[in-house]
C-alpha cells in the first residue's frame, strides 16, 4: 500500500510540474516579450531547476 501511495504522489507531482510549465508558457506567450533561442533558455533555466530539485542530470542524460 505504501508503494502505491508513493507512486500516486510521484504522479501528482509530475502533473503539477507539467501544469506549471504550461502556465509559464502561456504567461510568457501572452506577455509578448522577445523570443530567445532554446539553448539560451536551457542554459539559464537548468541551474535553477537543479538547485530546486537537489539532483541534476548531466547533459547527456537530459538528451536521452
Amino acid at each position: 500500500m505504501e508503494e502505491l501511495i508513493l507512486r500516486v504522489k510521484e504522479a501528482i507531482a509530475f502533473w503539477v510540474e507539467e501544469m506549471q510549465s504550461i502556465w509559464a508558457y502561456d504567461t510568457a506567450k501572452a506577455g509578448g516579450g522577445e523570443a530567445i533561442p532554446f539553448e539560451q533558455a536551457v542554459s539559464e533555466i537548468e541551474p535553477v531547476r537543479c538547485n530546486t530539485r537537489g539532483k541534476c542530470l548531466s547533459s547527456t542524460e537530459v538528451k536521452k
